[in-house]
């Protein structure tokens, strides 16, 4: 347990926004062992480390991302997302089919049986929910090269806000490559429910599909 007041101070390191922001007063941010931001406010670090990392990404290649984890033996290459299956975006709708596709390469002589999962996350380091070919019992199989999987949410529950995802590729309990932070995307409020109208501003909540008897 880590006290806000028993007059001791604690060094606490840590990706989980949501953790760092319930727990510190104060923050910095360190990149490859340098201070990218001197010690401020919790909330500006926050939102200057994101800032940060949407930078990285915002081209939808990771080639430069040299924070990753795994044998990289199989390697996400970049991403796109787009709405109903249209021009590319940084902006899906509450609603609306939403597509990621993901391209990455294997370095295996041969198939490969994968596992890719993506996980939605909203600003504060909270995980809404983990898109797992797993979980649907789909198997990837991963050719040498270049690869591509697309996952598609056909009518997207989440409301107006903004959101990262992480995103993992691996097999046989091998992590091949995981990217923390690696997708940033909006989200604006649609008419989810036809109805002409779009419910009250709820930032980073979600929609229900419901019945009233």
């Amino acid at each position: 347990d880590v006290s806000k007041g028993d007059g001791r101070t604690v060094l606490f390191v840590s990706h989980n926004m949501a953790s760092i922001q319930a727990l510190c007063s104060s923050c910095m941010v360190l990149e490859n062992g340098q201070v990218k931001v001197p010690a401020s406010q919790t909330e500006k670090a926050i939102n200057q480390y994101l800032q940060g990392e949407k930078n990285k990404v915002s081209d939808g290649s990771f080639a430069l991302r040299t924070d990753r984890q795994g044998d990289q033996q199989v390697q996400f290459l970049s991403y796109e997302i787009s709405i109903d299956g249209n021009n590319k975006t940084l902006m899906f709708q509450s609603g609306k089919q939403a597509i990621i596709k993901l391209k990455f390469n294997s370095k295996f002589g041969k198939s490969k049986d994968v596992d890719l999962a993506v996980s939605i996350c909203k600003s504060s380091g909270e995980i809404v929910s983990v898109l797992s070919t797993k979980y649907l019992n789909h198997t990837v199989k991963a050719q040498p090269g270049e690869n591509e999987l697309t996952f598609s949410l056909q009518k997207l529950q989440l409301m107006e806000g903004e959101f990262y995802s992480n995103i993992i590729i691996q097999s046989n309990h091998v992590i091949h490559d995981y990217i923390r932070e690696a997708i940033f995307f909006n989200v604006e409020n649609g008419d989810y429910y036809n109805q002409g109208a779009i419910p009250k501003r709820v930032i980073n909540s979600i929609y229900f599909d419901y019945a009233v008897n």
